[in-house]
């Protein structure tokens, strides 16, 4: 019996995620990538922090081209405001924008602080989580999300930050 589990372990392992995530930022998205591919051997969970990037749009196509080129790699793309901590000067709708497009580079997770969650608007929050995880999906034309609803944790998440600012 004990042989048999153990047989089993190493194919359930992969589901999960690393216990340990990697932040990596650059100066730069060539430096970013650089840090990336020096950890990717013993950590194949990362962090993109696309907000210490002066402009971390222009960082997707490489993370791309990284995320292609590691199949095995789990990506977090996290782009926080300075308001919430990060570096980037603008807009929420901005912040939003570059973690959609992070997706379509091959970032599986995004990270949204709860200072810009609570500021969103459900619909908004939906929109990033119903993108399609793969790009073949984005291809294929299929939308994930036609019939998703905001989980109502997401909206008594939104009514809790809400609440405690008055």
């Amino acid at each position: 019996m004990n042989s048999a589990t153990t047989s089993y372990m190493p194919r359930l392992l992969p589901l999960r995620l690393p216990r340990v995530c990697v932040a990596v930022i650059g100066s730069d998205a060539s430096n970013m990538i650089e840090k990336a591919e020096a950890v990717i051997r013993d950590n194949s969970f990362l962090e993109f922090r696309l907000d210490y990037l002066s402009k971390p749009a222009l960082a997707l196509p490489k993370i791309k081209r990284f995320m292609e080129s590691h199949p095995g790699t789990v990506a977090i793309a996290t782009c926080r405001r300075v308001a919430s901590g990060g570096k980037v000067r603008g807009s929420i709708a901005s912040q939003l924008n570059v973690l959609a497009k992070a997706t379509a580079s091959g970032c599986q997770l995004l990270d949204v602080e709860l200072q810009t969650a609570s500021k969103c608007k459900p619909a908004q929050l939906l929109k990033l989580r119903v993108l399609p995880r793969f790009p073949r999906d984005q291809e294929a034309g299929r939308d994930p999300g036609e019939d998703a609803q905001v989980p109502s944790r997401l909206l008594q998440g939104r009514q809790h930050c809400n609440h405690a600012r008055r």
